[in-house]
């Protein structure tokens, strides 16, 4: 599935999805498939480090967010490119 392939209101729809098992549901509803990548991404397995910090992708837009200031190992990222907020557990 491509993000550019989505309407307005399936985008409002998942950025609306407060958690990642309710993400989940709105996709099985709309009946889109997710390669294995896009299934990591949404729940949070798209992090790495570049040995100065942490960083995500949005699983929205895709934009690179630093997680360096987060602190914990759970917590909401806000994602200042599409406005979306996603939950991030850190292993």
């Amino acid at each position: 599935m491509n993000i550019e392939q989505l309407t307005e209101e399936q985008k409002q729809k998942f950025r609306s999805a407060s958690s990642t098992d309710e993400l989940f549901a709105l996709v099985q509803e709309e009946g889109i498939e997710l390669s294995d990548e896009q299934l990591e991404q949404i729940s949070g397995g798209s992090k790495w480090s570049d040995g100065t910090g942490s960083y995500v992708y949005c699983p929205f837009c895709r934009h690179e967010i630093s997680t360096t200031d987060y602190v914990g190992s759970s917590f909401t990222v806000f994602c200042d490119n599409c406005n979306s907020s996603f939950n991030v557990t850190r292993d």
